[in-house]
């Protein structure tokens, strides 16, 4: 999705990303990211996982990294 504006409107931004993950989750979507969901996004996996899931691929990543040094508090929710 691109939205263009004349100049940066906190207003509209706030009433497009709710909406880009609600349609997303709505339509049997995911949110996801090339490497991991990032700092700023990584919660709101749970507009298209629920938490029993993401508690599952926590597990996963802790088995396959079990220091978390690849992509640290990207990937995944840390709460």
């Amino acid at each position: 999705m691109n939205v263009t504006s004349t100049q940066y409107d906190p207003k509209l931004f706030e009433i497009l990303e709710p909406f880009v993950y609600e349609w997303t989750r709505d339509n049997n979507g995911s949110v996801s990211a090339e490497h991991g969901l990032g700092l700023v996004k990584r919660n709101y996996i749970y507009h298209s996982k629920p938490k029993e899931l993401v508690d599952t691929m926590k597990k996963i990543k802790t088995i396959m990294d079990p220091k978390s040094i690849l992509n640290p508090y990207k990937t995944l929710p840390q709460f």
